[in-house]
């Protein structure tokens, strides 16, 4: 997956596996983060936030199934 750089204190990166549904997230303080199943207009959502971190905060985290990766 492409990963993108993000302009927010708290994510460093993030990309998306529009097949596989998989978001990731990669925070400043260190660590991957694959968000499962995350419908395409989740990451839409995600894309338009102005606050990337609060949005991840609130919408994604807790919400879909995830793994560390690094």
């Amino acid at each position: 997956m492409e990963m993108f750089d993000c302009n927010s204190s708290n994510i460093a990166r993030y990309g998306y596996d529009p097949k596989e549904r998989i978001m990731g997230v990669e925070f400043r303080r260190g660590g991957l983060y694959h968000y499962k199943d995350v419908p395409q207009e989740v990451f839409n959502a995600f894309l338009e936030a102005p606050l990337k971190g609060s949005f991840h905060y609130q919408q994604i985290r807790g919400n879909y199934d995830w793994e560390k990766v690094s």
